[in-house]
């Protein structure tokens, strides 16, 4: 009957170590939104030839992620390489910004969970097409030492940023 148990206990142990090391990326990350801004004039610098620059479409995300561990790594967006930055967001709820007629976008995290907002930075050069389609997006991220990748549905386009 001892024996039973002991066995029992360590077969419960481990499962529960090896469920935990084998997270998928719907696990570690439960809801992502994706924004897409114009910068206007005004916010974007002038070139070295004091002309303005164009007008460029920025990406925002913002993860709802079950731990502040996760190490972002990249995003692939259109077939373009981006470096993530990222920050905690500590409330629960958080205004992203204004949609077309002026409301307000807010999002709410539930009580045991992470807001990250995730920046976009360029990286030269594009990834080779088998890899990814190039009307994809997709984020790379790494947990445990292991590298995970999860898909971004459509931005949601934003008039403005909320103001800082």
């Amino acid at each position: 009957m001892r024996y039973q148990i002991k066995i029992s206990f360590y077969v419960i142990i481990a499962a529960t170590v090896f469920t935990i090391s084998c997270r998928s990326p719907k696990s570690l990350i439960k809801k992502t939104y994706c924004y897409s801004f114009q910068k206007k004039e005004g916010t974007v610098k002038q070139s070295d030839d004091n002309g303005l620059l164009k007008a460029d479409t920025l990406f925002v995300v913002y993860a709802e992620v079950v731990t502040d561990k996760l190490q972002w790594d990249t995003a692939i967006i259109n077939g373009n390489v981006y470096k993530i930055t990222s920050q905690v967001i500590p409330s629960g709820s958080f205004e992203a910004g204004f949609d077309g007629s002026g409301q307000p976008v807010i999002i709410q995290v539930k009580n045991n969970r992470f807001l990250v907002q995730l920046q976009f930075e360029p990286v030269k050069g594009k990834l080779s097409s088998e890899f990814i389609q190039s009307d994809e997006r997709v984020l790379r991220f790494r947990y445990n030492n292991k590298t995970f990748s999860s898909k971004l549905e459509a931005p949601l386009f934003l008039n403005q940023l909320p103001p800082v």
